[in-house]
């Protein structure tokens, strides 16, 4: 079973015309303090994990031992891909969830900025779906609970996801990883990319084409 969500979630947020704003108006998000560069914030980037229409997606080390995946957008795109980043910062900020990927933090620097987040190690559902073939009853229910909890999350924030697909649904470990004791660790089904998402009141009505084919 996937650990329970908080019980008494914020309100909605609402987009303000500088940013995402709480219900009762708070500064928008902050998108993290200007670096000289992200190794001076004592990161270490390596192997590309992934990329996407505005991004990329490396390994990062920090000097703590500690490794992250960390999310790269140059300062030069265009507005579009700029408005998308304000968006999930907010997200990620927004949301505390045992299926939601987690924001470790935000570095900017002159050209380019840094969404640094936990590492997933368990690889994409579309993957596993094409090893597997085909889930069991009590797989498909596990994964499915997990997924519909977090997407219930999401939405009692006011927050749309907008781009659900198995690309952008990671595990946290491989089926086998086991603790630093031995024991088998649970694995956790969480969503990625907010990229598409938006954040919007009740009532109000999305219009507009957003995700990938």
């Amino acid at each position: 079973m996937p650990a329970a969500a908080n019980p008494n979630p914020p309100e909605h947020w609402t987009l303000g015309p500088l940013g995402p704003l709480g219900p009762s108006g708070e500064a928008p998000v902050d998108t993290g303090e200007v670096s000289e560069n992200i190794t001076r914030r004592g990161y270490t980037l390596g192997r590309t994990l992934g990329a996407g229409r505005f991004s990329q997606v490396l390994h990062g080390k920090h000097a703590s031992g500690a490794e992250f995946a960390v999310k790269v957008i140059e300062q030069d795109e265009d507005v579009e891909s700029l408005e998308a980043l304000r968006v999930e910062v907010a997200v990620l900020k927004a949301t505390d969830h045992p299926n939601i990927v987690r924001l470790h933090e935000v570095v900017r620097t002159p050209s380019s900025t840094y969404l640094v987040m936990e590492l997933l190690r368990g690889g994409e559902l579309f993957d596993t779906i094409v090893e597997k073939g085909c889930f069991t009853e009590p797989e498909a229910k596990r994964v499915l609970r997990q997924l519909l909890s977090a997407v219930a999350h999401c939405h009692a924030l006011g927050i749309v996801h907008r781009d659900l697909k198995p690309e952008n649904l990671l595990f946290s470990q491989a089926a086998e990883a086991e603790g630093p004791e031995g024991e088998a660790q649970e694995v956790q089904l969480k969503i990625i990319d907010f990229g598409y998402a938006a954040l919007l009141e009740p009532g109000q009505q999305l219009r507009g084409l957003s995700g990938a084919a």
